[in-house]
C-alpha cells in the first residue's frame, strides 16, 4: 500500500446537527448520498456510502470509506436529531404563526442589543425583515385587487369569494418565497434568546453525554462536530458540558456552517447562552467557522463569540474561512443560485461544480484531518 500522506486520517468521526428544519435524517441521509455521487464523479479515487442505520432516536449513522491510492479513510458519521423537537415548534396553523410572529418581532426590539447587531451584521437582520416585507407587499396587492373587485359587482358572496381566493393564492406565494420558514426561525430563535429552552437544554446534555461516549472510547483520529445554520446554536453549549465534565478537547474539532448564533447571543437576557460561550472560549480548541458573505441567513465571517463575550477571554483557535462560492461555480449559473436565498443556505453541504475550494466531502471523508484541510483554504 502507497504510503499516507502527513497529518492524514485514518478514522474519523462526524457529528453533524441541522439547523432548524424539520425534514429529518432521511433528508440528510440522502442528500449525502445524491451529493457524494456528484464528488466521486470529480475525484482521481472512490467514495462508498453505506445505508443508514438507527442507533437511537436521536442517533442515525452511516459509514464513508474513501480511497485512493494515498491509502483508506474511513470515516463514522452521525446526524444527532432534534427535528421532532422542531416538528413541535413548526407552527403550521398561519393566524398562530402570525400572532407569534408580531410577538416575537415586538419582544425583540426590546431584548437585542442591537448596538452590537448593527455593527456585526446588518445582512441577517434585513433577512429577517424580509417576511414582512412580503407580507406588506401581499396586503397592497390584496388591497389593489380587492378595489376592482367591489368595482365590478355588488354581489356580496361573489366578493367575498374573490377574497377568499386572493388570500389564498397571497398564502401560497409567502410560503413559496419561503417567508414562514423564516418566522419559525426567529420565533425559536426569540424563545432561545429568553432563556434556557427545556426541550432543547435536555437534547443538549443528551447530545453531550454522545459525544463524551465517543470520546471516552478514544477510537477515532479525530471528532468533528458540526452544527449548521441554527444547529450552530447547539455547539457551545455542548462544548461548555464537555468542558464541565473534564472530557479532552484535543481530538474534537468545532465547525459552524452559515451560523446564526448571533440571534442568541446578542440578546439581553439570554446570561446563561453567555456564559456557554465564556466557558467554551476558556479552552483552546479548533473551531473552523464558515459562511458565506452572499447567505444573508448567516453571520458570515463573524466568529461565534463576536459581540458576546470580551474578546480578549478568547482562547480558542478560531478560524474564519469563506466557502469561496462564486469560485466553485459558472459565473451565470452562481448569479441564479443567488437568487434562491433557502436553497443556496444549503449549499454547505453539498458538491460544488469545481472542487478546490471548500466542499463538504473532501473536509469530513477525506484524508487530511481538519487542521490539514484548512490549510488548503484560500
Amino acid at each position: 500500500m502507497a504510503k499516507k500522506v502527513p497529518m492524514s486520517i485514518d478514522r474519523r468521526k462526524v457529528f453533524y446537527i441541522s439547523g432548524f428544519d424539520p425534514r429529518g435524517a432521511r433528508h440528510y441521509h440522502n442528500l449525502f448520498v445524491n451529493e457524494a455521487e456528484r464528488f466521486n464523479q470529480k475525484i482521481d479515487g472512490d467514495l462508498t456510502v453505506s445505508s443508514r442505520v438507527k442507533e437511537s432516536d436521536e442517533e442515525i449513522s452511516w459509514q464513508t470509506i474513501y480511497e485512493n491510492e494515498q491509502g483508506t479513510t474511513v470515516s463514522d458519521h452521525t446526524m444527532l436529531g432534534w427535528d421532532d423537537i422542531i416538528r413541535q415548534n413548526w407552527l403550521k396553523d398561519p393566524f398562530k404563526l402570525f400572532t407569534k410572529s408580531i410577538h416575537a418581532y415586538i419582544d425583540n426590539i426590546t431584548i437585542a442589543d442591537w448596538q452590537t447587531a448593527l455593527k456585526l451584521s446588518r445582512a441577517p437582520i434585513i433577512t429577517l425583515g424580509y417576511p414582512v416585507l412580503v407580507l406588506f407587499v401581499l396586503g397592497l396587492l390584496i388591497f389593489s385587487f380587492s378595489q376592482y373587485l367591489f368595482f365590478f359587482t355588488t354581489n356580496i358572496w361573489l366578493c367575498l369569494a374573490g377574497l377568499a381566493i386572493l388570500f389564498f393564492l397571497a398564502y401560497k406565494l409567502f410560503s413559496i418565497v419561503k417567508a414562514p420558514w423564516l418566522l419559525r426561525l426567529f420565533i425559536i430563535n426569540n424563545k432561545m434568546a429568553h432563556g434556557p429552552v427545556k426541550d432543547i437544554e435536555d437534547r443538549i446534555d443528551l447530545f453531550a453525554a454522545i459525544i463524551q461516549d465517543t470520546a471516552d472510547r478514544d477510537k477515532y483520529d479525530e471528532i468533528l462536530l458540526i452544527g449548521h445554520s441554527n444547529g450552530a446554536t447547539f455547539l457551545a453549549p455542548i462544548i461548555s458540558r464537555l468542558i464541565k465534565k473534564g472530557v479532552p478537547l484535543n481530538k474534537i474539532r468545532i465547525i459552524s456552517l452559515g451560523h446564526c448564533i448571533p440571534l442568541v447571543s446578542l440578546s439581553k437576557k439570554a446570561l446563561y447562552y453567555k456564559e456557554h460561550l465564556k466557558t467554551a472560549a476558556s479552552r483552546d480548541f479548533l473551531w473552523l467557522d464558515i459562511g458565506a458573505v452572499a447567505d444573508g441567513t448567516c453571520y458570515a465571517m463573524i466568529g461565534p463569540y463576536k459581540g458576546a463575550i470580551d474578546e480578549t477571554d478568547i482562547k480558542t483557535e478560531l478560524v474564519l474561512k469563506s466557502p469561496r462560492f462564486h469560485a466553485s461555480y459558472d459565473k451565470k449559473k452562481y448569479k441564479t443560485m443567488k437568487l434562491n436565498k433557502y436553497a443556496f443556505h444549503f449549499l454547505y453541504l453539498t458538491c460544488p461544480d469545481t472542487l478546490g475550494n471548500y466542499d463538504y466531502f473532501t473536509m469530513t471523508t477525506g484524508h487530511l484531518g481538519l487542521r490539514s484541510y484548512i490549510k488548503t483554504l484560500k
